[in-house]
């Protein structure tokens, strides 16, 4: 019987060659990224960054899936292992040994999620024999080579360990992955001291307040620096390549609550237990301080007290009507005392106030029990001429608080979508981590259920506030100047 032998087409012949030559580089190329995980790693926009600062203190606050924990960990493995992609930046790169600590909240999470990434990016080679456990099976310690020839050393270590295990070691690299408490925080920075370390956070804004109101709303971007990143921002690297599915993240914001989208979806640092002005986004609303254009009004607000600080802010209005924060004095002292502090810092500024406006119920205060004169007449004589009572409506001015800060976060900030309030970085720090921190009031645990929810705030941080609305409720703009003599004991209306 003759057979029909067939020759295979020379085109089909050729590509099942090029297909077996794609797998074969497909599949190497696998086992060198398997092998050298940290050379492949790519950061998306919002984590490079993170990788570029050059900050002591740096805070990567984000929502769920956005990058932050596999971003600390390349950052671990590239300072262990003297290993840098081409894209990290030269002048952060180490040529010599480290010594890192990771903190992760419980053995368990350095179990299922520290580990597999660090074993994903550390090269298989760079590993110094077997990595230490502790008795009970978690990751406590792994010696890696540096290409200098030396060893680094990297401990993982839990905050269910006793605090006394985070004393007396020196680090030249700490990373927290996700919020510390207040006294661990001390503990880790103490051994940062004596080789200049850098202190990383990766956190999802949920817990710990402290860290908020002393790093985050202190972030100057030279100390301190802080990035929020959105989950959208891990869709693409940086080369353009997809990270996560915009029909993933639809679902995922679907499933939870509409009061904690702002969190796990946007990596902002909202407690669920009631912050007022939620409006507030730092990466917009504070700017960095600049010179006060000449010929834009300048307002000063007092809010003094008997035996809290007095407080004042100065703020400039545009040729747009927007409002810049771009001054504060937080002091004791008499009326007179404070006046000539006000003075002095208006002449080193080289400000000329045209408006001054001050606190309507401690302003109408007698300056003692059976005195005629009046605190608002004490600050009048000392030199603060022309002061006026301001508008005291406590929700009328948070309504106005919250209209100028507004603006749709769902859209790119520009011309026709922005806030008219702004806060300077450093002249008006304390005044923006108040506001920004103020709370509302709360029922005790055994009757929060029992009870409608209160609509006054608390005291902690609420003279920011005062001094804001007794400024936006006058309505300022930028044509706007002193008020007639006549006026000065009326209400701004």
């Amino acid at each position: 019987m003759q057979k029909n032998l067939r020759k295979m087409d020379p085109k089909k012949e050729h590509l099942k060659k090029y297909l077996e030559e794609l797998e074969q580089i497909e599949s190497l190329l696998k086992k060198r990224k398997d092998e050298s995980g940290i050379l492949y790693y790519t950061p998306n926009p919002k984590q490079y960054k993170f990788h570029c600062s050059k900050a002591k203190r740096i805070l990567y606050v984000g929502s769920n899936r956005s990058g932050k924990t596999e971003s600390a960990m390349a950052e671990l493995v590239m300072h262990a292992t003297g290993l840098y992609p081409d894209w990290y930046p030269e002048h952060k790169r180490r040529d010599i040994p480290q010594k890192i600590l990771w903190v992760s909240p419980t053995f368990e999470h350095i179990q299922n999620f520290v580990e597999p990434k660090f074993e994903k990016l550390v090269p298989k080679e760079s590993i110094v024999g077997k990595p230490r456990r502790h008795s009970y099976g978690y990751l406590a310690q792994v010696d890696v080579r540096h290409k200098s020839g030396g060893v680094s050393q990297v401990f993982f270590k839990s905050q269910e360990q006793k605090l006394m295990s985070f004393e007396g070691s020196d680090y030249d690299i700490a990373i927290s992955d996700e919020p510390l408490s207040r006294p661990l925080y001390s503990s880790i920075v103490r051994g940062l001291v004596d080789r200049g370390g850098v202190m990383i956070f990766t956190l999802t804004p949920i817990e710990q307040q402290w860290m908020k109101e002393e790093l985050c709303d202190r972030a100057d971007g030279k100390f301190i620096e802080m990035f929020v990143a959105d989950i959208h921002d891990n869709l693409f690297d940086i080369k353009g390549k997809p990270i996560l599915n915009k029909q993933y993240i639809k679902e995922f914001e679907d499933s939870i609550p509409e009061e904690e989208r702002e969190i796990r979806i946007h990596g902002r640092w909202y407690h669920l237990s009631g912050i007022v002005f939620k409006e507030i986004e730092p990466s917009v609303h504070r700017i960095e301080d600049h010179k006060v254009p000449t010929d834009s009004p300048v307002i000063s607000v007092t809010d003094p007290h008997d035996r809290n600080p007095h407080w004042t802010i100065w703020a400039y209005i545009d040729k747009t009507d927007d409002v810049y924060i771009c001054g504060e004095l937080i002091a004791t002292g008499s009326p007179e005392e404070y006046t000539a502090k006000m003075l002095a810092h208006e002449k080193y500024m080289n400000w000329r106030v045209k408006r001054r406006i001050i606190d309507p119920n401690f302003g109408n205060k007698p300056k003692a029990v059976g005195s005629r004169i009046r605190v608002v007449d004490q600050f009048r004589s000392a030199g603060l001429r022309g002061l006026i009572l301001g508008i005291d409506d406590d929700e009328a001015g948070k309504v106005k608080i919250r209209e100028y800060l507004k603006y749709d976060k769902r859209k790119p900030v520009d011309i026709s979508n922005k806030p008219k309030l702004y806060f300077f970085k450093d002249g008006a720090r304390e005044t923006y981590r108040a506001i920004s921190n103020l709370q509302y009031d709360d029922w005790s645990k055994h009757l929060h259920d029992m009870k409608e929810l209160k609509e006054s705030v608390r005291d902690k941080n609420k003279h920011a506030s005062d001094v804001i609305r007794y400024l936006l409720c006058s309505s300022p703009t930028y044509e706007r100047g002193n008020r007639h003599e006549e006026d000065i004991d009326k209400p701004i209306y």
